[in-house]
């Protein structure tokens, strides 16, 4: 949908919540921020934005295990894993 601003196919993240932590969880979220706006334009959003199969399913293939309260862990042998490796970002 539309952001507060009107804005559409945006992504907003609070850098409050984001202050205290490492920067590949930084990127993490962004990635996860990111697949939400995929699915907006490619998928099925699930109600209100909640994580439905579909965008579990894609996180999980990019490297995200996302629950269906969105709390989000990493794997370690994954295509964002080794991209963090690749790119000298240490986890």
């Amino acid at each position: 949908g539309h952001n507060g601003l009107r804005l559409k196919a945006s992504v907003t993240i609070n850098r409050y919540y984001l202050k205290d932590r490492p920067f590949w969880q930084v990127l993490g979220t962004l990635l996860h921020e990111l697949l939400h706006a995929w699915q907006e334009a490619h998928g099925k959003p699930g109600h209100h934005n909640y994580h439905n199969k579909q965008f579990r399913e894609k996180a999980a293939a990019v490297g995200l295990l996302v629950d269906t309260s969105g709390h989000t862990q990493y794997l370690p042998d994954s295509p964002f894993s080794r991209l963090l490796a690749e790119r000298g970002v240490a986890c």
